[in-house]
């Protein structure tokens, strides 16, 4: 089942519609010989990516991250990670983008702000 939000450190984070991209990337190399015969082939790992346009409130409450919780988990090396599906990712995940913050709006007092991370590799 599809949950609207992601945990980050304990922390839940609502994903706007806009974007949710989890990406399976099967890192490999094939090498070919001017013959055209496959001379090695070496399927090292699946890489995970995941990238999410968060609604982040200036002032969380309970359990829900707020933008303070957002940039601690940022400055982290590796965070705590649970995906739309529940699923759990022991090893961690890293951001692999700066954290931007769009302009805050005072109406709503949340932040859209766009994210990526990638798993951890062990």
């Amino acid at each position: 089942m599809l949950n609207p939000n992601i945990v980050l450190n304990s922390k839940d984070y609502y994903v706007a519609v806009t974007r949710y991209e989890p990406t399976r990337e099967k890192l490999q190399n094939v090498v070919v010989t001017v013959g055209k015969t496959t001379k090695s082939q070496s399927f090292g790992f699946t890489d995970y990516r995941w990238g999410f346009d968060l609604i982040v409130p200036d002032v969380g409450a309970g359990s829900d991250g707020d933008i303070d919780d957002l940039r601690a988990a940022y400055a982290l090396e590796y965070c705590g990670f649970t995906d739309h599906y529940g699923t759990e990712y022991s090893n961690g995940v890293f951001f692999t983008t700066p954290l931007t913050e769009p302009p805050f709006d005072p109406m709503l007092h949340k932040f859209i702000v766009g994210v990526q991370f990638r798993l951890r590799q062990v």
